[in-house]
């Protein structure tokens, strides 16, 4: 997978978080897609994860 689809592919994960205060704001999301796919880390408790 190239680093522009990871990065892509981890943001999406940030977006679709089940609880609107885990998504980033507007800001935090452009910060994400200006960083570095090293600059982005997975969610914690990715939307597919049991609780």
């Amino acid at each position: 997978m190239h680093e522009l689809e990871k990065k892509l592919c981890i943001v999406g994960l940030w977006c679709i978080q089940m609880k609107p205060h885990d998504r980033p704001t507007m800001d935090g999301l452009i910060e994400m897609l200006e960083a570095g796919v090293d600059g982005v880390q997975m969610p914690p408790r990715p939307f597919f994860c049991d609780e």
